[in-house]
């Protein structure tokens, strides 16, 4: 549908107590038995719980509780309803959200199989793919958007949640950069990446990373 970005980007977020584990041993699925045991989960778990049942349509290819999911970009609906309360999600200030940022090429460098979406992953009309020519059926217009009104085109919040899904594991080094949402976190942050010794680079982005 576009041209994809020269250097493309994943986004996950996470809550800042569990950055120090993630930082130390790397990003897991929830099933993997070194999945970080005192995780806080910041999702909907109704949707989750449906992820693991959800099969993907590819041979061999698992369910969706098989990857560690990301976005392609930041400013996620499911960051609003963590924002907000909707759906259910439970509501938390943003400066406790945590942005992991890593280059798609990493990610791929670390050998796991990855497989990535025109939408979101749960839903019935999206489309699922290997091959990195196909990143050009995203949409990275809607993908980069703040909001996505659905007045004229009721499918923009599906494009904008485009995801990539990672084989089970993602290790630390794969992580190159951390957003943070204040000044207060940043020094959190910073002091987890000296303690670990962890060479993210480390950045205090509300503005362009979150919702006002």
């Amino acid at each position: 549908m576009a041209t994809p970005p020269a250097e493309v980007w994943l986004f996950r977020i996470l809550h800042a107590d569990n950055v120090a584990y993630a930082l130390r041993h790397g990003l897991f699925t929830r099933s993997h038995p070194l999945h970080d045991p005192n995780y806080i989960f910041i999702g909907d778990a109704t949707l989750t719980t449906a992820r693991h049942e959800y099969h993907i349509p590819m041979v061999g290819a698992g369910s969706l509780g098989d990857y560690v999911p990301f976005y392609f970009g930041p400013l996620s609906p499911m960051l609003l309803n963590i924002k907000t309360g909707w759906r259910g999600v439970t509501q938390r200030p943003q400066r406790d959200i945590v942005y992991f940022c890593c280059r798609l090429a990493d990610v791929q460098a670390c050998g796991q199989p990855v497989i990535f979406t025109d939408g979101h992953a749960k839903t019935r009309t999206s489309r699922f793919f290997r091959n990195l020519t196909d990143l050009d059926q995203l949409d990275w217009p809607v993908i980069k958007l703040r909001y996505w009104p659905d007045a004229e085109d009721n499918d923009r919040q599906r494009r904008k949640q485009a995801e990539c899904l990672v084989w089970e594991h993602v290790p630390p080094n794969c992580v190159s950069h951390i957003v943070v949402f204040d000044e207060a976190q940043r020094a959190f942050v910073a002091g987890l990446l000296q303690a670990i010794g962890h060479r993210a680079a480390l950045h205090v982005e509300a503005a362009k990373f979150y919702f006002h």
